[in-house]
């Protein structure tokens, strides 16, 4: 298959039956520990971590408001349940990220409105991406990020180095989050086949999506190590250029591997069936 062939609009839910969407609410007391360098001790860690925590609030803002927006063009009924347990989710996420990130900066001295405007967050909301793109491309760009959220979803509960070191609270909030984030992980992605069907814009959509959340990640992650006192390109070079990041085996090539099938044409997100991954996680 490839890129000139027809549109073709696939209005059904693909997610597999055995997966139960269940709204949670995380219990994890972390607060304690967000003055300290939480991840074992590793300041550059901490920090990456605290920013994609940041960056979160806005763009599950932006995710709800548009299948929200959507849900009168859907016509399969389970993936409309589908869609209301994702938003159940993600206003639950959003409202623990903004509580996570109030008391960070409290407790490290972070300016939070500088840090929102210095990183762009705010340029990502549904009416401005909308105006200036359009209806397809703001369902394409919730089609990405989830399925970039679920990869780093993934990556954390079955690769060693996202958590060791980590405090057991700061563990359970972020295996919450990732947990709910592979439930859902492929919501938007039927939401947007179901009405547009056309896998062309969903790629280009991918490649910008996956470049602009690494740059504001670091983004976020330089300002708030500058306000710590700190020269950004300290962390800017980690980020870029260490073993753990940017090796072979680093971080981000193995993010970009796993993003890699989605430009088949007869890509779906539940091609990787991770659900025993749930099993393990939820029973």
């Amino acid at each position: 298959m490839n890129g000139n062939m027809e549109k073709f609009v696939l209005d059904i839910s693909r997610t597999p039956e055995s997966i139960t969407y269940i709204s949670r609410k995380t219990n994890a007391q972390y607060s304690k520990h967000l003055s300290e360098d939480w991840h074992g001790g590793d300041r550059f860690k901490t920090i990456l971590m605290n920013a994609i925590s940041f960056l979160l609030p806005s763009g599950e803002k932006l995710l709800i408001d548009v299948i929200n927006n959507n849900l009168k063009n859907i016509n399969d009924e389970k993936l409309l349940r589908e869609c209301k347990w994702f938003i159940r989710q993600e206003v639950n996420h959003s409202a623990e990220h903004i509580r996570y990130n109030n008391s960070l900066c409290d407790s490290r001295g972070y300016d939070y409105e500088k840090l929102q405007l210095e990183s762009h967050i705010n340029r990502n909301s549904y009416k401005v991406v909308k105006r200036a793109l359009g209806e397809q491309y703001c369902l394409a760009m919730t089609a990405c990020i989830e399925h970039l959220n679920s990869i780093a979803g993934e990556l954390m509960l079955t690769d060693k180095r996202w958590f060791s070191g980590m405090p057991i609270e700061m563990i359970d909030f972020w295996e919450w989050h990732s947990i709910e984030e592979i439930e859902h992980k492929a919501v938007c992605f039927d939401v947007y086949l179901s009405i547009y069907g056309e896998r062309e814009l969903l790629h280009k959509v991918m490649r910008y999506s996956a470049q602009q959340l690494g740059h504001t990640i670091l983004s976020i992650a330089c300002n708030m190590y500058q306000m710590e006192g700190h020269p950004k390109e300290e962390i800017e070079t980690w980020i870029t250029q260490s073993e753990f990041m940017a090796g072979e085996n680093g971080i981000l090539k193995t993010i970009e591997r796993k993003i890699s099938p989605f430009y088949d044409f007869n890509f779906h997100p539940w091609d990787n069936d991770n659900s025993e991954l749930l099993a393990k996680f939820t029973t």
